[in-house]
């Protein structure tokens, strides 16, 4: 069995679509193992979900971002946190994901 692992897709097809390719180039995949960090921050979190559900064989593990998007649990702040507003980030993958009806997948 040939076994794909994808970790922190971060919302951004693009770079998820170049790793399925290579897995192809490589000879494919029987499975796929996804280990989370799938939709925040990136410009297109559906894409993501969507394309992740369609593979064969699929299987997630949540990641800590996934579960900061489902549950608005956050580590505590650091610095660099406090500068950037990390809930505008969440609020939008949040709002990206539940308009569709994907936040309770």
């Amino acid at each position: 069995m040939r076994l794909a692992l994808l970790s922190d897709l971060h919302g951004n097809p693009i770079a998820l679509e170049a790793v399925l390719a290579d897995v192809e180039r490589c000879g494919g995949a029987d499975a796929y193992l996804v280990l989370g960090d799938i939709v925040a921050i990136g410009h297109d979190p559906i894409a993501v979900l969507e394309r992740l559900v369609a593979l064969p064989g699929v299987r997630f593990i949540q990641g800590n971002t996934d579960r900061y998007v489902v549950t608005g649990q956050r580590p505590y702040p650091s610095f660099a946190d406090v500068e950037s507003d990390p809930g505008l980030i969440r609020g939008w993958s949040m709002w990206r994901t539940v308009s569709p009806g994907h936040r309770a997948w």
